[in-house]
């Protein structure tokens, strides 16, 4: 048998606040049952329960509110099977989002974590790098930092129309061809996926890098650091990527200059 509640009983009924009753009825959403003509109280039928519960699940997966009536036939009546169906793609799209979240997290936090032993190194060393995932931009040459950030732009744009995740990594890699060869420059940033179907696209392999620390990207001052490394070889790769191990205010962001030990 219905019975008629106030709007605080309904907003106990389902532990909400009376501001969302109200706003439930702004809307649309909730409307009255009956109004006293006297004092303008508002009374709701208690088989409304289910519509508040309704509009209260909506609200918890994303789905819009002022979308409902789209689930609604010709008689006003919820088409429950239809808002399920989209409730549960919402939920799944939150679910890929939270997944794509963690990852970033564990892999940023994983390179800060190899870094943080080498923060302030002032010679060379030698360190394990693990395989890179990135998305390139080419470039002539870098010669500041303010250079470098405008290709990183451009290079998170181009992972952004890929519908790649970049993450906070990124750098420059220099390309020594050999010497009948002309040098080919990028700028990269990292990315997670690692089946990118695309030109752009490559893969720093994994292994004992050996390591420089510079305060400035100049593309003479890091084959210079690493003259010795590099003379008569053939070809080569040099990497030269931000080292973020920390952010507080201003403090200067380091580059790692990196050179595969073969």
């Amino acid at each position: 048998m219905n019975y008629y509640l106030t709007r605080g009983e309904m907003a106990k009924a389902r532990n909400i606040s009376l501001k969302a009753i109200r706003y439930y009825e702004k809307i649309g959403l909730l409307n009255p049952a009956y109004i006293d003509s006297e004092n303008g109280y508002r009374y709701y039928s208690s088989d409304q329960l289910i519509l508040l519960d309704v509009i209260i699940f909506c609200h918890e997966i994303g789905l819009p509110l002022t979308e409902l009536d789209k689930y609604k036939n010709s008689e006003k009546i919820f088409c429950f099977t239809h808002l399920l169906e989209d409730g549960q793609a919402a939920a799944m799209k939150k679910i890929k989002a939270i997944q794509i979240g963690l990852s970033k997290i564990q892999l940023n936090l994983h390179h800060m974590q190899s870094l943080a032993p080498f923060k302030g190194c002032a010679g060379f060393y030698r360190r394990q790098i693990d395989e890179r995932n990135v998305i390139c931009v080419p470039c002539k040459s870098i010669r500041d930092n303010r250079d470098y950030e405008r290709y990183v732009a451009l290079a998170l744009k181009q992972a952004k129309a890929l519908n790649q995740n970049a993450t906070f990594h990124a750098g420059y890699i220099h390309q020594h061809n050999g010497n009948d060869c002309e040098d080919t420059n990028c700028v990269y940033v990292e990315i997670l996926e690692s089946d990118v179907q695309d030109n752009c696209f490559q893969k720093l392999p994994a292994g004992e890098y050996f390591c420089k620390q510079i305060s400035k990207l100049n593309l003479s001052d890091t084959k210079t650091l690493l003259a010795d490394a590099v003379n008569n070889k053939e070809s080569y790769t040099i990497v030269t990527s931000n080292m973020i191990t920390n952010i507080e205010g201003h403090e200067e962001i380091l580059f790692e200059v990196q050179l595969r030990c073969l």
